[in-house]
């Protein structure tokens, strides 16, 4: 995700209706707009979720609504629920982030040839697999 792809939290909330929450919003409206919220957060990274959390934190306490941080932390739960098409919950979704990458320069051949090594002491494989499996995770990289 690029910068330009990133929308504010001021959006998120706005888009979820939290510009008509007050002190006397009810319970059901509150719950459809931190859902609203839930739902629009699905694909956020951590950062910005976290972002998000705090801009909804302030809002809630505007209002008046009492457990501000307790509510914003249900409705930004990083691992939302999924639902498969039968309805039932089948586990939790996965987000993944960019390793960090190693902190000095790699010998590629010499990794190689140690997976490669390891791949041949602990399975058996074909003649060439082990290379195969190997090499099947290093893409080459274009400069």
């Amino acid at each position: 995700m690029s910068r330009s792809d990133v929308v504010s939290p001021e959006v998120i909330l706005e888009k979820a209706g939290f510009g008509f929450l007050s002190e006397d919003t009810p319970p059901k409206m509150l719950l459809e707009l931190l859902g609203s919220v839930k739902i629009q957060a699905r694909d956020l990274d951590d950062l910005t979720r976290g972002v998000l959390r705090e801009a909804l934190v302030s809002r809630l306490k505007e209002a008046g609504i009492s457990s501000p941080s307790s509510l914003a932390d249900k409705a930004l739960a990083s691992n939302p629920e999924i639902r498969n098409d039968t309805g039932d919950s089948q586990g939790r979704s996965l987000i993944l982030s960019d390793p960090d990458p190693w902190p000095e320069p790699v010998d590629g051949a010499e990794l190689l040839s140690q997976l490669e090594a390891t791949l041949s002491r602990y399975v058996v494989l074909p003649s060439g697999a082990a290379v195969a499996i190997s090499s099947w995770n290093f893409p080459l990289k274009e400069s």
